[in-house]
């Protein structure tokens, strides 16, 4: 990657600044916590030959393996998407109780007054906004709109915020570059932080793109949330701008706190700290300065632009996302979480050398340009943890937590040569020989409402958010048994579709589909309904598919309802075992060294679950995760839970197979789900109406349980009683219900 060369700010390490001297974490043993969440990173292998992510970062790799735990087994929520897995994995509850729900990334809502979609709505937001654009030209709400608050949970309310416990525990927390607990846009996030008379909000939404790309570099992506009586918002005070954090439905109250947003506020009070002129030029792990780096060409020569600030959310590379935490580390703030692209795409688009195509698409797997990344990544590592141990700061004192918020699946041929590693010898993709000038890597974007016209003969108007899990809104909301909506249900599941990496034979698009009593049973219906889509399909492996999914401006899509799309390559949000299957890992006091971890299956939400057993944290809300307990070191588990371990990790299996999405009672309910969906037709539908209230008996008995257990598991990990015969009673109550499942899926037609 190019990058313009500034003068060295902060490129060694220094004597790192102790923390707030309130911030008490596993009763002292524990200073600093370092949490480090990748986008689409894999530790196993998309090719045999070729090196996994993760191998190819022996860093990072051994670091973890050698020195802590690394689940293999780990896995996502539904869907498996960017946002949904950052914010659960950071909260340690469902999508279902933070609002992302049924899709992620953004998703579509009803209006109240027509019934039919009214507006996308994004979950990359700050923690507080509320849901906008659904609004008439002087900002106020149309009629019918929705304005709930993006981040929703179960009852409606502002999702609880996952840094509270933290500051409440006299700890500052930095963010770099990680879903909400930031800025995420220029505009409705600077509106509700600083005030939309702000002259941040105004620079945000000016007129002029330069200004807009300078709020952008300013304010985005960089946080400060400060403990009370902290030192580093006392010194933003002098040098920077401090802002009120407000978090006003925040379980127990959230007053009187404190945090500084942005590269252009946070980086000078980080400098004035560490003793060094506040001037705001940040340095990457190499040296060079971090900023938004805006790329072109003039006189047909490749020209680049670099603006002082966040580089963006594509730019965090680990030298980038590691400088701005080892910077904040060695400035006192003691708890730092971050967020890392991923390194199978090229993220720039300008025809510079590394990107001869002159535009953005993705690698495949062993790719010159991917092997280079991941090399870069990992000597980012290397630099990192060198860093820190000069400061002081290594798995002794620190807890680190790194782990992947999705996985995803290569769509494209097998690289060629045959048996190329990568490594040494480089694997190429060019064109398929069956289709002549389509690419061997890309998406296989499917315009399927032309699809259900063509083949089906079905006009309905819908919209859809376009995915890998298409989540489909029926104009009008009509109920699930509606004619409209089975008839329309069963014409998707009909759909077929040529795959090029089959050498076009055509396969059905979904392989599973989940209507709202399903939905339910999979954490993804919210708080707030008007969200709930009419029902979510899950593609066929290649297959990216809703309304425009194939665009005009592919090469050689014009008019086609099915196309090969290279910018995309990297298949996530549906339920293939390699979006689904996840790694996660944690080094630091209270970690047993038990290195991969091949047998524990885990979800995301037990990530913090497990943290806070280790740091001795209680959040005011349950997580739904439970306590990774036989990796940790006993001493640090509750003591009702370390004197009854055996009850305990077979509760906690069973309670994660009830209840994960990707658990077995939720799989198999998918699999019923789908089966009865696709069966009946427009003169009798028996068939799916009992199985309808066979699921909302189901969905009833299970949350019951679910709940009882989650109280158990939550009341031993704040240090309360476990009994453990409680515990067996529970554990076989939950194995009788996931084989109830199991037996209906056994029965179902397929």
């Amino acid at each position: 990657m190019k990058r313009i060369l500034a003068a060295a700010v902060f490129t060694a390490g220094v004597a790192s600044i102790a923390a707030h001297a309130t911030c008490t974490l596993a009763n002292g043993r524990i200073q600093r916590v370092v949490y480090m969440q990748f986008d689409n990173t894999h530790f196993l292998r998309d090719n045999a030959t070729v090196p996994s992510d993760l191998e190819q970062m022996p860093s990072l790799l051994n670091f973890l393996s050698g020195k802590g735990m690394l689940l293999e087994n780990d896995h996502t929520q539904l869907i498996s998407h960017t946002a949904n897995g950052l914010i659960t994995s950071m909260t340690g509850v469902y999508p279902d109780r933070t609002g992302a729900g049924a899709i992620s990334n953004s998703f579509q809502y009803y209006n109240t007054i027509t019934n039919s979609p009214a507006h996308t709505g994004s979950t990359f937001v700050y923690w507080t906004d509320r849901l906008a654009g659904d609004n008439t030209s002087t900002g106020a709400p149309n009629p019918g709109a929705d304005t709930s608050y993006v981040l929703v949970d179960e009852n409606g309310r502002n999702a609880p915020a996952p840094w509270v416990a933290y500051t409440r525990a006299g700890c500052d927390v930095g963010a770099v570059g990680i879903a909400d607990i930031d800025l995420e846009n220029t505009s409705t996030d600077l509106a509700t932080v600083f005030g939309p008379d702000s002259p941040e909000y105004a620079e945000g939404t000016s007129s002029s793109g330069t200004t807009r790309n300078q709020a952008a570099a300013d304010f985005e992506g960089i946080a400060l949330h400060c403990a009370p009586g902290s030192p580093v918002c006392a010194a933003a005070a002098a040098v920077s701008k401090v802002s009120p954090d407000l978090l006003p439905d925040e379980p127990n109250g959230y007053v009187g706190f404190q945090a500084v947003f942005g590269h252009r506020y946070v980086v000078p009070v980080l400098q004035q700290r560490l003793g060094q002129t506040p001037n705001g030029v940040l340095n990457d792990l190499n040296g060079n300065q971090i900023g938004y780096l805006t790329v072109g060409t003039s006189g047909g020569q490749p020209t680049s632009t670099l603006q002082n600030g966040f580089p963006g959310f594509d730019g965090m590379f680990p030298s980038v996302t590691l400088a701005y935490a080892a910077t904040m580390l060695e400035a006192g703030v003691p708890v730092v979480y971050g967020y890392f692209s991923d390194a199978h795409d090229h993220h720039y688009t300008t025809a510079d050398g590394v990107n001869p195509q002159g535009s953005a698409f993705a690698y495949g797997p062993g790719e010159q340009g991917y092997v280079n990344q991941l090399r870069q990544y990992d000597q980012a590592f290397a630099t990192f943890f060198a860093r820190l141990k000069t400061d002081g700061i290594d798995e002794t004192n620190t807890l680190f937590v790194i782990l992947v918020e999705e996985g995803d699946k290569f769509a494209g041929a097998k690289g060629v040569p045959s048996g190329c590693d990568g490594v040494t010898v480089p694997c190429t993709y060019p064109p398929i020989p069956t289709t002549g000038t389509r690419p061997s890597k890309g998406e296989v974007a499917v315009n399927f409402d032309t699809l259900l016209a063509t083949q089906r003969g079905d006009t309905t108007p819908f919209s859809v958010h376009t995915d890998q899990a298409p989540a489909v809104y029926l104009n009008g909301n009509p109920a699930q048994t509606d004619p409209v909506t089975r008839q329309f249900e069963r014409d998707l599941i009909a759909l077929t579709v040529p795959d090029a990496y089959l050498n076009n034979r055509s396969v059905p698009l979904l392989v599973g589909i989940a209507d709202q009593p399903a939905l339910a049973l999979l954490h993804m219906v919210t708080g707030d309904p008007l969200r709930t889509p009419t029902f979510v399909g899950f593609d066929y492996d290649d297959f990216y598919a809703g309304i425009g999914a194939v665009t005009t401006s592919q090469p050689g899509c014009s008019g086609q309802a099915v196309c090969t799309n290279p910018s995309f390559a990297w298949n996530h949000g549906g339920i293939t075992s390699t979006v689904r299957q996840t790694w996660s890992g944690m080094v630091g006091p209270g970690i047993r060294a038990v290195g991969v971890d091949t047998i524990t299956w885990a979800d995301h939400t037990d990530t913090r679950a497990t943290m806070f057993a280790v740091l001795g944290l209680t959040d005011d809300y349950q997580h739904d995760g439970r306590i990774i307990a036989g990796n940790l070191d006993p001493a640090v588990l509750p003591p009702s839970i370390a004197g009854n371990l055996a009850a305990y990790e077979a509760l906690a299996v069973a309670y994660k197979q009830l209840t994960a999405p990707f658990g077995t009672a939720s799989t198999a309910g998918l699999r019923v789900a789908t089966a009865a969906i696709g069966s009946g037709s427009s003169g009798s539908d028996a068939t799916y109406t009992s199985y309808v209230g066979f699921m909302q008996s189901y969905v009833a008995s299970h949350k019951a349980l679910v709940a009882e257990i989650k109280t158990v598991l939550n009341s031993a990990a704040a240090g309360g009683n476990f009994d453990p015969n409680q515990a067996v009673s529970l554990t076989s109550q939950a194995n009788a219900l996931i084989a109830q499942m199991v037996n209906a899926a056994g029965t179902s037609a397929h």
